[in-house]
C-alpha cells in the first residue's frame, strides 16, 4: 500500500545520496517505523456513523432486490406456462385459476423468499451489523 511504500522510497533515497556524496553510513539504511495512534472520539464516531449509514443504505436495496427475484420467477412461470401448454391440463384435472396461482405464489415466495432472506442476512452481517451477532 502507499502507506507503507513511503518509508521504503525515503529509505532507498536517502541510502542513494549518502552514497553517492560518499558519506560515512551509507552501508546503514534508515529503518522507519510506522507508528499505529489511537483513534480520537470523533474518528470512531465517524466510523461508527459510517458504519449506520452503509447498514442503513444497502438493506433497502437488498431488500429491494430480493422482492424482484420473485416477481421474475412468476413472470417465468407464465412463459412456462404458455410454452407448455398446462392451461389444458389444469382444466382437465379440475384446478381452478385461483387454486393454480395460489400454489405458484406460495411457492415462489416459500422457496425463493428463504433464499432471498438468507443471503439478505448474510450480506448485511458481512457489512458489519453487530445486532446479528
Amino acid at each position: 500500500s502507499n502507506v507503507h511504500s513511503i518509508p521504503a522510497m525515503v529509505s532507498a533515497v536517502n541510502g542513494g545520496y549518502m552514497r553517492g556524496e560518499g558519506l560515512s553510513g551509507a552501508d546503514v539504511p534508515l529503518r522507519p517505523r510506522l507508528q499505529v495512534f489511537p483513534k480520537t472520539e470523533q474518528e470512531e464516531a465517524d466510523a461508527e456513523n459510517t458504519s449506520n449509514y452503509l447498514q442503513a443504505s444497502i438493506a433497502p436495496m437488498i431488500v429491494a432486490l430480493g422482492m424482484s427475484v420473485p416477481m421474475a420467477n412468476l413472470v417465468y412461470i407464465v412463459t412456462r406456462d404458455v410454452q407448455d401448454k398446462t392451461k389444458h391440463l389444469q382444466r382437465m384435472f379440475g384446478v381452478t385459476a385461483s387454486e393454480y396461482w395460489l400454489f405458484e405464489v406460495f411457492f415462489a415466495l416459500l422457496v425463493v423468499g428463504s433464499f432471498v432472506t438468507i443471503t439478505s442476512i448474510s450480506a448485511l452481517a458481512l457489512v458489519g451489523g453487530d445486532s446479528f451477532t
